[in-house]
């Protein structure tokens, strides 16, 4: 990241020594960008934020950018965490029940023997994995547990595809980038504007009109907010 700091840093500097429009509103777009985080700071009365805060945000950047990323796509399948699809709640130890007025119903098992028991099948069960054997009542008619196996095949495989999908165009697009030119010359004193040259031009002006989006957004809700109270 300190390398990729002081190569942007660089490529700022031979950017406003050459001049012409590209490189004029490369140089509009950044300026917009870290002003709007400056002023918008400044707006919350939280300045010092930009030195604790946007320092280390600075520095992180790769690991969300470029990890996180991968962590996401690879994981599109899992759905096991937070409370996705875990609509109901878990009675194998017992129930707490609320009615109309206010009093509560504690169900639990009272014997200690049935609470080891099911703590030894759940042992069991994770050591040996045995398959849940239900009989079909209707023949062609899937099972709960085939049902939800489906499901987790139907989730890997789409996670499979869009992970295949985004490798790929981010392999193309580099391609189609690079390939054609010399990138070496993109800040060069040429004012030819080569491929890397107008895609930078296009991820800058589009990063900062994302966040003159955003800063009008949280103006109008701190205006809301002071007005409404």
């Amino acid at each position: 990241m300190i390398y990729l700091i002081f190569a942007s840093v660089k490529c700022s500097i031979q950017a406003a020594k050459q001049g012409g429009s590209a490189n004029s509103i490369m140089l509009f777009s950044v300026v917009i960008t870290y002003g709007l985080y400056l002023f918008a700071s400044i707006l919350a009365f939280d300045p010092w934020h930009m030195i604790t805060s946007f320092v280390p945000y600075m520095f992180l950047s790769p690991t969300y950018v470029n990890i996180l990323n991968i962590y996401a796509f690879s994981n599109l399948d899992d759905i096991s965490w937070g409370t996705k699809q875990d609509n109901g709640p878990d009675t194998d130890l017992g129930a707490v029940m609320q009615d109309s007025h206010s009093q509560v119903d504690l169900e639990m098992l009272t014997e200690a023997a049935d609470v080891n028991g099911i703590y030894e099948e759940a042992l069991e069960n994770l050591k040996t994995r045995k398959p849940a054997i239900v009989k079909k009542p209707g023949g062609n008619t899937p099972t709960i547990a085939e049902r939800e196996q489906a499901a987790k095949d139907y989730y890997a495989s789409v996670r499979t595809n869009v992970l295949l999908t985004w490798v790929l165009s981010n392999g193309l697009l580099l391609v189609a980038i690079l390939s054609g030119g010399n990138s070496s010359s993109t800040f060069s004193q040429n004012n030819h504007t080569s491929r890397t040259k107008a895609y930078l031009t296009f991820i800058l002006t589009f990063t900062a009109i994302t966040n003159i989006i955003r800063f009008l957004g949280s103006t109008l809700y701190l205006i809301t907010h002071l007005i409404m109270g």
